[in-house]
């Protein structure tokens, strides 16, 4: 049994019911083998207060990884952890070890937040390198372990297939009978005919492809994203900065709160009935961030790569170092769907 982590450097917090140390140890060694600190209740010194102890733990920590299970969520310790956890507004990663039904006031508490399903997993080291992926975690990664983290190889470049020599000598052969063409036609043509045919080629020749700006890109996945919500007949849909008043922005900044400033705003995910600004969810340049549930989370929109959908009103989305992470969209998530494959497709 690895020794819990006991000093000033960032360090993760495990929430976890006993009945699960067979399912959550292995996981906490295998966090420890890859350089993260790692703090669990193995770490109690005899003769502490333990709600003193562990709300203390808490409080320093820099991460929080709940493993949820019946027997979690059967336990009062374990749903005081997390609800402390979300109230000190603590970076909070949930691990499912096993297919179970959420109560209410767990689902509201934990439905936004990022997940990972080891009972999915293919195998235990799979999960564990995803486990140790999340980004959520990389401060609590001692820095020689960082150091040591290997890069993803580079793919091969592709190389072009050689030509048979028929199709060389035949290539030649035309290139010599179109100059000769040319030539000819360059002698005989009047400067009339010339000059049509030039203005000919000039109008047939294709512009070259506008590059769009990353808030353009953000703006057709809004864009794609409304068209499923007003297929479903929602209430909510986004708006771009240039369609909001005065009043919405300056409500939204002090409602989202996270440095947030006009600038930043791309577009907000307002209701068109109430249109005040402070509810649905604010759009930057590389965020998304929630308050439109009781508990927000701020979603990453830099490396996305992939989209699907896990279960339920879950996103997953999968990031260039080869992390998965899941967000709860309710009852907007095929709309969500629609905004991540229109964002991935313009990005890259």
């Amino acid at each position: 049994m690895v020794k819990a982590y006991d000093g000033r450097e960032p360090y993760i917090f495990i929430s976890y019911s006993h009945k699960d140390s067979a399912k959550v140890l292995p996981c906490i060694e295998a966090l420890c083998r890859r350089g993260f600190r790692v703090w669990y209740d193995n770490g109690i010194e005899a003769g502490s207060e333990w709600p003193e102890y562990i709300a203390e733990r808490l409080d320093c920590c820099e991460a929080v990884i709940a493993f949820m299970s019946q027997n979690a969520q059967d336990s009062h310790n374990c749903r005081r952890e997390i609800h402390f956890a979300i109230e000190l507004k603590k970076q909070l990663l949930v691990v499912y070890l096993e297919d179970f039904e959420l109560s209410l006031g767990m689902r509201l508490q934990l439905g936004t937040l990022q997940a990972l399903f080891k009972h999915k997993s293919a195998s235990d080291e799979e999960f564990y390198d995803r486990l140790s992926r999340a980004t959520l975690l990389e401060p609590c990664l001692d820095s020689s372990f960082a150091a040591k983290k290997p890069e993803p190889p580079a793919p091969p470049a592709p190389s072009a297939p050689p030509v048979p020599e028929d199709n060389v000598a035949s290539a030649d052969s035309n290139n010599e009978d179109k100059a000769f063409e040319e030539i000819v036609n360059e002698v005989f043509s009047t400067p009339a005919e010339i000059k049509k045919e030039s203005t000919s080629k000039a109008e047939t020749k294709t512009p070259p492809k506008k590059e769009k700006s990353r808030r353009e890109v953000l703006l057709d996945a809004c864009e794609a994203c409304n068209k499923v919500i007003n297929a479903n007949n929602r209430s909510f849909v986004f708006k771009s900065y240039s369609e909001l008043r005065e009043k919405q922005i300056k409500n939204a900044c002090r409602a989202f709160g996270n440095g947030v400033t006009q600038r930043d705003i791309v577009a907000l995910l307002d209701d068109t009935i109430m249109g005040s600004g402070k509810s649905g969810l604010l759009l930057t340049e590389d965020r998304i961030i929630s308050r439109q549930w009781l508990f927000p989370f701020i979603l990453n929109l830099n490396g996305i790569v992939s989209c699907s959908v896990s279960k339920d009103s879950y996103v997953d989305l999968a990031y260039t170092n080869g992390s998965v992470e899941s967000y709860y969209f309710g009852l907007n998530r095929d709309a969500f769907l629609a905004f991540f494959k229109a964002y991935i497709e313009g990005i890259n």
